[in-house]
């Protein structure tokens, strides 16, 4: 029988952080493995967005209803999958940010970032390529990081 977890800021709190050092080490290793300049805002934007896809997931799915296994596979699984999408917005807010303000953060030949409207039916697109890169990673992780919250919050 499924044990009850109520939805703590601790728990999702958690869950979002195991989620942030996915992204964090997944932003790494992008940084480290790929050319070209601006990578390294993977580094923030990807920690970030897991953090409260992941909070948000737990939070919503959840909640304080009965935590299953099942349902923590599925918090899981979505946070690991819709955090790709958010991490390219945020990555669209930034370089419009720093475009706007500092001059940099464009294409390579100098032209301007897409703009935030246009980066949101874009993201999608980008956030295919991401999941097949590195997806496996994140959606196995996020899923491990539910089922070791669900496990703690029943043995604490």
């Amino acid at each position: 029988m499924p044990h009850r977890t109520p939805c703590t800021s601790r728990a999702w709190a958690r869950f979002g952080a195991l989620n942030a050092l996915v992204g964090l080490l997944v932003g790494l290793h992008l940084t480290l493995t790929s050319t070209g300049a601006g990578y390294w805002m993977f580094m923030l934007a990807a920690p970030v967005s897991a953090f409260l896809v992941g909070g948000g997931a737990w939070r919503w799915i959840v909640g304080a209803r009965r935590t299953s296994v099942l349902r923590a596979l599925c918090t899981g699984l979505v946070a690991g999958t819709v955090s790709h999408y958010f991490t390219w917005l945020l990555l669209s807010i930034a370089l419009n940010i720093t475009y706007g303000t500092l001059g940099v953060g464009g294409g390579s030949l100098g032209d301007p970032p897409a703009g935030v409207l246009e980066m949101i039916p874009g993201a999608f697109l980008y956030s295919f390529f991401s999941l097949l890169f590195y997806g496996p990673v994140t959606v196995l992780a996020a899923m491990a990081a539910a089922l070791l919250v669900r496990w703690q919050a029943h043995n604490v």
